[in-house]
């Protein structure tokens, strides 16, 4: 019976210190990216008694999707393969909108 190690063979070399090869990559990798991140709630207390409180409310956060100033970022496309922002796309990844959140809590004192 032969055991076979979960770990790869080159994973073994890499963690040992002793890898057969590598690569070099040339050129500028400064990247002018932004985006925004917005977030907002709203609360309410409700008292059933002197001594229960529910708290009630929604949260609602927005990330837009982040952009570069001279389109250098891309994506893989499973039809069209590798892409670049400018060119075959407008934005490395489509937005998400509906982050929201109900905020519900108790209070007995």
């Amino acid at each position: 019976m032969t055991l076979r190690s979960p770990v790869p063979h080159r994973w073994k070399i890499f963690f040992a210190g002793a890898p057969t090869s590598g690569r070099i990559f040339l050129g500028n990798s400064r990247r002018h990216v932004s985006f925004w991140s917005y977030g907002a709630f709203i609360q309410d207390d409700w008292h059933v008694s002197k001594r229960f409180s529910v708290n009630l409310g929604v949260r609602y956060e927005l990330n837009t999707v982040i952009k570069e100033a001279d389109n250098l970022l891309g994506n893989f496309d499973f039809q069209q393969g590798l892409v670049q922002v400018g060119k075959q796309i407008s934005s490395p990844y489509n937005g998400d909108h509906n982050n929201f959140a109900p905020r519900v809590g108790f209070a007995w004192t």
